[in-house]
């Protein structure tokens, strides 16, 4: 990671400062807007030969997804991996790459660079290149560890909103002020108007390009900034001074701003009667005289909505008509604005493709692509479940209470979603008392195991402290389970998923050792579900063979439903028929609610479902045996 200098480099001390501060990433954690080529990310790793062999027939769901989600972020690298900046040595215009990176990255990649290009003649950006390449000559062993850069604003402003408003306008008036540095300045809200008066006032040029830099953001000109910060009075001194409106065909106008910031008005119900509000309304009627557009995907006098990189704006009927009664403005008449058009055909964008349909190429082809885009689209389109929140407002529309009997009677999974939001977890806290735990510990290796104990039990600690050593013990020797529970830390109920957290390789051991094979933890679950949901064939295969009793629930998902379970993250639909021969040795009783599930697995693997139902015909559904109505939540 690159750092932001902290040095003044003597031979160029005399015109520019430095400062330090290290690289951070975007503030933005989400693009708002939905782009024709969002972003994509998966964690899934596919074996090139497995993926080829699985692609040669693809009729099986889960490797459709695999080749799509593969596919997906091959096309993600490649376009990260684009050189943007050489199509425009090869005569292409900015507008013709921004709706390229557009459509092949994401819509904030797009305005990144776009904003990138448009600043590159700003004062700030040309200073901020020799300082690079001046860098480059005198530092080159450590040129490429740093950023070398102006700050924003200039080291004597950074404390100026801690001085008085006479001494804080004494500085500005003392001090040679650039265009980002007053920039900068708006957007401090507890400056006074008088000063940023006379911080405008001081620049030659009001419509001189804002800079490019680490916290720069996308506005070009000092009235987007005034716009977008409620500054009313700066905005009219502004054009006053003819300044230009924005406006961008892709990046935010002026406008736009303006509308991005009543919206966090009313998403935030800033009193009607608070003067900010008022002053956001009179920006707007000033804009709207100027016909700055703005780009709406719905203009009517239901909805305004629109969108700008990194930004929304929106506002439903009964926010318009208190925009039109009391402060007769009419968002309707606003002009929309020109934005760039994309053209599928055009010689860039054909191009790309050719380069781009050869890289994919080298992983699948277009047809086998296509016929695992059709299968996915047809099991989706087929199965539409719904999740806890849209049943349990079903169920009250009803008259009925939500409540884990009723969701069950639906499907056994929205009574497990609904359990674990009203489920008290038990407590557990690790001992701060680093000298007590490296003895205690210490005592465990040694296989001195009755000290450890008495140890823990003379500092009489609480109980959601001794119940993590009792784990942290137990985990350390499956035969301390019987000291264990004949101690202070003794647990009544256990909890399976410290067990096997701490225990995963000697839970056999443990229970040879005395756990009840048959007991359920205080959650309700079965050592069946650990090893189901763990995908621990071993230990499922353990416990059938010691004759395990399959739990009798009244709700919620017993271990056959956790198996057959498509929408598991954990679900591998390879090895599914050697857990449910494992499994079935039980006879569990087959309710609906699992023939749904195999009707599900009919429609997304139909190989696996034939192969299972040739060794297992009691999971055979009927033809018309309909599909699970629910999941947890959507994804």
């Amino acid at each position: 990671m690159k750092k932001y200098i902290v040095a003044t480099l003597v031979v160029i001390a005399a015109l520019y400062w430095f400062f330090q501060t290290p690289s951070i990433n975007s503030p933005y954690s989400y693009d708002s807007i939905k782009t024709s080529q969002p972003p994509l990310s998966s964690s899934l790793q596919l074996d090139t030969e497995e993926l080829h062999a699985k692609a040669d027939s693809p009729n099986n769901y889960q490797s459709c997804i695999l080749l799509i989600e593969s596919n997906k972020n091959t096309r993600r690298d490649w376009a990260n991996e684009q050189d943007w900046d050489q199509w425009l040595d090869k005569g292409y215009s900015i507008d013709d790459i921004t709706l390229a990176i557009d459509h092949f990255s994401s819509q904030l990649h797009a305005a990144n660079w776009r904003v990138k290009q448009l600043k590159f003649h700003s004062q700030l950006s040309k200073q901020n290149r020799e300082l690079d390449e001046q860098a480059k000559q005198q530092f080159p062993e450590i040129y490429t560890d740093f950023v070398w850069e102006r700050p924003v604003p200039q080291p004597s402003l950074k404390n100026i909103t801690e001085l008085s408003d006479d001494d804080a306008i004494a500085l500005i008036q003392a001090t040679g002020l650039t265009v980002d540095d007053v920039d900068w300045l708006l957007q401090q809200d507890s400056l006074s108007e008088a000063l940023l008066f006379h911080a405008v006032n001081k620049l030659e040029d009001v419509n001189a390009l804002l800079g490019d830099h680490i916290f720069a953001g996308e506005n070009l000109h000092l009235i987007e900034t005034a716009a977008a910060n409620g500054q009313e009075r700066v905005l009219n001194l502004l054009l006053t001074k003819n300044s230009e409106l924005s406006n961008d065909p892709y990046l935010g106008t002026t406008m736009e701003y303006a509308l991005a910031h009543l919206d966090y008005f009313f998403s935030f119900n800033k009193p009607l009667d608070d003067g900010a509000f008022a002053r956001q309304v009179r920006i707007i009627k000033t804009l709207q005289a100027l016909n700055s557009p703005a780009n709406f995907t719905s203009q009517t006098e239901q909805q305004i909505a629109g969108h700008f990189p990194r930004n929304i704006y929106q506002f439903d009927a009964e926010q318009l008509a208190i925009l039109q009664n009391e402060f007769e403005l009419d968002l309707t008449q606003i002009v929309p604005k020109k934005s760039l058009a994309y053209d599928p055909n055009s010689p860039l964008i054909e191009e790309l493709n050719t380069d781009l349909t050869q890289a994919l190429a080298k992983q699948t082809s277009p047809a086998q692509l296509t016929q695992c885009q059709l299968l996915v689209e047809n099991v989706n389109s087929q199965w539409q479940p719904h999740d806890l929140s849209y049943f349990s407002h079903k169920l009250i529309r009803e008259g009925k209470q939500v409540n884990v009997a009723n969701l069950n009677d639906i499907d056994p999974v929205l009574a497990d979603c609904f359990s674990d939001t009203q489920r008290q977890r038990l407590p557990y806290r690790r001992s701060n008392n680093k000298s007590l735990n490296d003895a205690v510990y210490r005592l465990a290796k040694q296989k001195q195991i009755k000290k450890a104990i008495k140890m823990v039990e003379n500092s009489q600690l609480e109980e959601a402290v001794n119940r993590d050593f009792f784990y942290q013990l137990l985990g350390y020797n499956p035969e301390y389970f019987t000291p264990l529970q004949l101690s202070q830390l003794r647990q009544e109920t256990f909890d399976y998923n410290r067990i096997y957290r701490f225990s995963r390789k000697n839970i056999t051991s443990l229970i040879t050792q005395g756990l009840d094979i048959d007991k359920l933890d205080y959650e309700g679950r079965s050592l069946l579900d650990m090893a189901i949901l763990n995908q621990d064939l071993t230990l499922l295969k353990y416990l059938v063979s010691h004759h395990i009793s399959y739990p009798a629930r009244a709700n919620g998902r017993d271990p056959l439903y956790l198996l057959l379970d498509t929408n598991n993250y954990q679900f591998n639909p390879e090895h599914l028929l050697e857990y449910l021969s494992a499994l079935m040795v039980l006879e569990p009783n087959i309710y609906p609610y699992h023939q749904r599930l195999m009707s599900l697995i009919r429609l997304k693997y139909p190989e696996i479902y034939t192969q299972i139902t040739n060794q297992l015909p009691r999971l055979i559904v009927k033809d018309d045996t309909p599909l699970p109505p629910a999941v947890c939540h959507h994804n």
